[in-house]
């Protein structure tokens, strides 16, 4: 129980949720979750930092979902499901643990995301992101 607990202390937790709007036609949301997904992964092997768990997912308006998992930053992203059509739109939710200073996690996703929205020309609407270390009681 205490090598759990040492392990845990090491981790920072990142949750967000957003909406990311195409200005006009539409876009391959699949495509744009890959590509977030593996620019966060790059960013995080750069620095030198592992990934506990990466979940990501966006839900189309035709009702199908897209999830991605990346389980390390030397493993391949692997989709749980994909989405049926392109999108206009799509709320996305990002669930991470990652073995590094919270604020630093939270430097990587927002640049990761800014990069990737502006490759697919989409507006980003952040409804709301929380980062914290594990034993951190002063949650942001």
């Amino acid at each position: 129980m205490k090598n759990n607990l040492a392990t845990e202390e090491k981790l920072s937790w990142y949750n967000s949720k957003f909406y990311v709007k195409v200005c006009c036609g539409s876009f391959d949301g699949n495509d744009f979750l890959a590509d977030l997904v593996e620019s966060i992964g790059e960013k995080l092997k750069n620095e030198h930092i592992n990934i506990r768990h990466l979940k990501v997912s966006g839900e189309g308006m035709d009702g199908t979902a897209c999830k991605i998992s990346l389980l390390g930053v030397d493993y391949d992203i692997e989709f749980d499901s994909r989405l049926g059509e392109p999108c206009i739109d799509l709320p996305v939710i990002i669930n991470a643990r990652a073995v590094c200073q919270a604020k630093l996690l939270n430097e990587i996703m927002d640049e990761a995301l800014d990069e990737v929205a502006k490759k697919y020309n989409l507006d980003t609407i952040i409804f709301f992101t929380e980062y914290f270390d594990m034993m951190d009681k002063d949650r942001i």
